[in-house]
């Protein structure tokens, strides 16, 4: 018996074409409630920053064509009232900044009405808050764009508590270098506006900043080409563990030849000689 998939999955435009297969039209269905409940429980439980689920947003949103609604409708659900309007917000303007490239993209630079687009196609607001216009009178690749720059804007917000600087974070000695990156990751993220350079500051931070265990790994790797984060990654998973057990080994070995070398020179034993007291008999000098 078929059994269902436990992560939940989206698909809220579909496209469907005509008997002929000439013409195409794009089917719009709401976000379920279960896909809803089950992203705001992992949220609940995991919080924003987990791994799991931010690879369960990702994933889900990836999966399907979503349109502005849905995206609204679906962070409204993860986040309170003032929340929703700082990533708005944010996600406005990192519209406004893509709308000039998507005009000179033939894909993406009119509607299906033959339109130019507009930020308000890419808000949903305006002539295109109704879900159906979107779905049918956005370009994908637009569509595309749209969704990524909303997940952008929600794992960019600042999170409560004071915030520590990314190239203040350094790698713990014992700490897992999957973790410094992804720690490393979240902050860049939500300091560094111009996602473009995420790639470049991090790569640079999690060199610099990396313990030494780590840094003497990635090291090791030629320089030509240019190393990805992908790369050190991998080094520091292959060869870190080794590192450590020779490190840790040398370290048990050394107290041991220290406590030998004390010990031996405790029983060292002197070579004879005669004691030069004066006897108190003879008045002699040692016998």
């Amino acid at each position: 018996m078929h059994q269902p998939s436990p992560v939940p999955s989206v698909s809220p435009v579909v496209y469907k074409g005509s008997r002929g297969g000439h013409n195409v039209r794009a089917v719009h269905h709401p976000f379920s409630q279960a896909t809803i409940r089950d992203l705001c429980k992992a949220h609940r439980d995991y919080g924003r920053d987990s791994p799991y689920f931010r690879g369960l947003l990702r994933s889900d949103l990836e999966a399907a064509v979503v349109i502005p609604a849905d995206l609204r409708q679906l962070f409204s659900c993860l986040l309170d009232s003032t929340e929703l309007k700082l990533w708005e917000a944010a996600w406005r303007q990192l519209l406004r900044e893509a709308l000039p490239s998507l005009l000179t993209d033939p894909e993406t630079a009119i509607d299906e009405n033959g339109n130019a687009l507009t930020l308000e196609h890419l808000m949903g607001e305006g002539r295109w808050t109704d879900p159906t216009d979107q779905a049918s009178g956005i370009p994908i690749k637009a569509l595309m764009v749209i969704r990524e720059h909303a997940v952008t804007a929600f794992f960019s917000m600042v999170p409560d508590g004071p915030v520590i600087p990314y190239y203040k974070i350094t790698q713990g000695t014992k700490e897992a270098f999957t973790k410094f990156v992804e720690r490393l990751t979240r902050a860049i993220e939500v300091q560094v506006a111009e996602v473009a350079v995420r790639e470049g500051i991090l790569r640079e931070m999690v060199f610099t900043n990396a313990n030494n265990l780590c840094r003497n790994a990635i090291l090791s790797l030629p320089l030509d080409p240019p190393l990805t984060i992908q790369d050190m990654l991998r080094v520091c998973q292959l060869k870190v563990p080794f590192m450590q057990g020779y490190d840790q080994d040398t370290k048990q070995r050394t107290p041991k030849v220290a406590a030998i070398s004390g010990t031996q020179q405790e029983h060292i034993h002197r070579p004879y000689a005669p004691q030069r007291n004066k006897c108190i008999i003879g008045r002699e000098p040692g016998h």
